[in-house]
């Protein structure tokens, strides 16, 4: 299991909705779950056999979210998860 933040704020562009990032982390094949902090955070589980942070990166900014990285843990245990998206 694989754990990611990014910052997905852009000063530039109107904030994007929280229903915008849910849509795109919906499809994105390998995304198990993810939490949209408040403060324009997004962490992100994934199953890290099929997916590296990095494609998810690659979805978000194609998408136009100008992003900062801060945490990639492609070995994060459940409980850091789960930590991590507020469970």
């Amino acid at each position: 299991m694989g754990l990611a933040r990014f910052v997905a704020q852009d000063p530039y562009r109107p904030r994007a909705t929280k229903e915008e990032l849910d849509g795109l982390l919906d499809r994105i094949d390998g995304v198990l779950d993810w939490t949209i902090h408040d403060n324009g955070d997004v962490t992100v589980e994934y199953d890290s056999s099929r997916l590296y942070e990095g494609l998810i990166e690659d979805a978000l900014s194609g998408s136009g979210f100008k992003l900062h990285h801060i945490i990639d843990e492609p070995d994060a245990s459940e409980a850091e998860a789960e930590g991590a998206l507020g469970y």
